[in-house]
């Protein structure tokens, strides 16, 4: 009896932590499709743009997570699943070697397209600071233009 009714607190406690999980994934989701919104719209980069390195953490913590949740249900089925020795015996799939590869490439494909995006807005900004540098240099050849002089005190005493 004490062994079933540690059993249920555990399962309890594990039904509340998967209610506050659904409650985090379900707010990630929707940072992500405004995350996606705001770059369709605007050349801006984000905080997980500016910051690599947490994202991909983030994304390894939750594919261990979901791991973990997979071997729990599937042990619960099966007490032998392959999944949870392999969990057991090598810790979560993210340290195999096919998974660790697989992770460094979707981790270098995200900072290629992070690099490019980058590299798209430094061009535009670029750009930007060559049109305002050739209307300053334009602006300041008409100030200094003794032709212009005269009309602009003719233009300021009849104002007054």
């Amino acid at each position: 009896m004490k062994t079933l009714e540690q059993e249920k607190d555990a399962l309890l406690q594990g039904l509340e932590m998967v209610e506050k999980a659904r409650h985090w994934y379900h707010q990630q989701l929707q940072q992500i499709q405004d995350q996606q919104r705001h770059r369709a719209s605007s050349s801006i980069i984000t905080d997980s743009e500016a910051y690599p390195s947490h994202t991909c953490l983030l994304w390894t913590k939750i594919q261990e997570v979901n791991q973990c949740l997979s071997c729990l249900i599937s042990s619960s089925r099966k007490p032998d699943c392959p999944a949870c020795q392999r969990v057991a015996k090598h810790g979560p799939v993210s340290s195999s070697p096919l998974a660790r590869k697989s992770f460094h490439q979707q981790a270098l494909n995200v900072l290629r397209e992070q690099n490019q995006l980058l590299l798209k807005e430094v061009s535009e900004k670029s750009r930007l600071i060559s049109q305002l540098e050739k209307e300053k240099a334009e602006l300041y050849q008409r100030l200094c233009d003794p032709r212009t002089i005269p009309r602009q005190r003719h233009q300021e005493s009849a104002l007054i």
